[in-house]
């Protein structure tokens, strides 16, 4: 077993989904994220 980590644009989710089906990837945890950049401490 192997653990991919990704970060993804939400507009790139079908296409990333359609390519790991291709290779046999049926299952996998999809959490979307919203953030704002420019961040100051």
């Amino acid at each position: 077993m192997k653990k991919i980590e990704a970060i993804i644009r939400s507009s790139h989710f079908y296409p990333v989904k359609d390519a790991l089906h291709k290779i046999g990837i049926d299952f996998f945890t999809f959490q979307d994220v919203k953030g704002v950049g420019n961040q100051k401490k």
